[in-house]
This record gives structure tokens, C-alpha cells and sequence, in this order.
């Protein structure tokens, strides 16, 4: 990629509405954090079940 065409593009994105970028980040946010916490408690009593 060009510098040029990389400082044009950035400028857009920092310029721009970036709701739609906003809101897919939020989405993968919340998906990748989905049940976090039983996935961490289960792999605990896995672990503590091989002692």
C-alpha cells in the first residue's frame, strides 16, 4: 500500500461516522466474552479433576 493512500484512508476512518465500526467491535466483544466465566470455572474443575 501507497503512504498516500494509507494517510487518505486513516484520515477517513478518523474523520468519518465510524458507528458501524463501533458496533461490530461491540458485537465481537460481547461474543467472544460469552459465558467467560463458566468456561474459566469449568476448565478449573477440569484441572483440580486430573489432581
Amino acid at each position: 500500500m501507497y503512504p498516500e493512500n494509507l494517510y487518505a484512508e486513516l484520515t477517513r476512518l478518523l474523520n468519518g461516522d465510524n458507528q458501524e465500526m463501533i458496533d461490530k467491535f461491540t458485537e465481537m466483544h460481547h461474543w467472544i466474552r460469552k459465558d467467560a466465566d463458566k468456561q474459566a470455572a469449568d476448565a478449573v474443575l477440569k484441572l483440580i479433576n486430573r489432581l
